[in-house]
């Protein structure tokens, strides 16, 4: 009978010849670790400006309805000089120091209402596209309200 000990001695356990085989791995892992270390940042930047954009652009509806608010308060007659007094309020202007504002008017003569477009654009730039925000607002024109109360003789 054989002995453990020969027994063990008999088996012999032969190891692969590999040599070159862990340098591979390293390369190839090295190689997608660099892939993934030069996407991430791209990825970020990419998710940063979309919610700059979309911050951007809730700020300018919650302006432009502050802007309407003050139009219905102030009776807005449609008029040039009242157009080019509308302004943006010094918060949003400290937030977005590039952005505009503009009103098209456009008069119903059979309603007597105006149509008032505001629009408060940013223009493209820094990788950024052009985003612009926009609400029509309907005003009566204090002129027709006049008249309509004006007694008819």
């Amino acid at each position: 009978m054989k002995s453990a000990q020969s027994t063990c001695n008999s088996i012999s356990v032969r190891r692969p010849h590999r040599s070159g085989f862990l340098v591979i791995e390293v390369l190839i892992t090295l190689l997608l670790m660099t892939a993934v270390a030069v996407m991430i940042p791209m990825m970020l930047r990419g998710v940063y400006q979309q919610r700059q954009s979309e911050r951007f652009l809730r700020h300018a509806q919650i302006e432009l309805s502050n802007v309407s608010t003050r139009l219905h308060a102030s009776e807005f007659v449609s008029q040039q000089s009242d157009a080019a007094n509308i302004e943006l309020s010094h918060w949003f202007v400290a937030q977005h120091p590039e952005t505009t504002l503009s009103v098209q008017e456009n008069q119903d003569a059979s309603s007597g209402l105006v149509a008032a477009q505001l629009e408060i654009s940013r223009p493209n730039g820094d990788q950024r596209p052009q985003l612009t925000q926009r609400l029509t607002i309907w005003i009566t024109t204090t002129d027709d309200a006049a008249t309509a109360e004006a007694p008819v003789e």
